[in-house]
């Protein structure tokens, strides 16, 4: 059975936690009154630019809760597949030159050998 007591005395009784989720609350509150959301409809405020910190207006737009949610684990497979790409990219040029200097080596060997 989960235990609710453990899990805030843990994760949510710091100073800074209820700070966070009184701001979080707070721009819920503000967005629920422009009428972008209301209760109960499975919505979460994000933030344009990943920083919870920055609540102007026009860094917080209303997403699906699903989205929000799994948003930072899209983001990180994108990271590293972009990583991926250009760590390959960057080894396929290395190879490359490394084989082109080791033909122009030989070319040279070649040429001094048979003059």
């Amino acid at each position: 059975m989960r235990n609710y007591k453990n899990e805030y005395k843990k994760f949510q009784s710091s100073k800074t936690d209820k700070q966070n989720r009184a701001i979080r609350n707070k721009n819920r509150r503000l967005l629920m009154k422009k009428g972008l959301v209301r209760k109960g409809d499975n919505k979460d405020i994000d933030h344009r630019d990943g920083n919870p910190k920055n609540n102007n207006l026009s860094n917080l737009k209303v997403v699906s809760r699903s989205y929000n949610r799994s948003k930072n684990r899209i983001e990180f497979f994108l990271k590293r597949v972009i990583n991926i790409i250009l760590t390959h990219n960057l080894f396929r040029r290395v190879w490359l030159l490394r084989n082109e200097s080791l033909q122009e080596r030989n070319l040279v060997a070649k040429a001094e050998f048979f003059q």
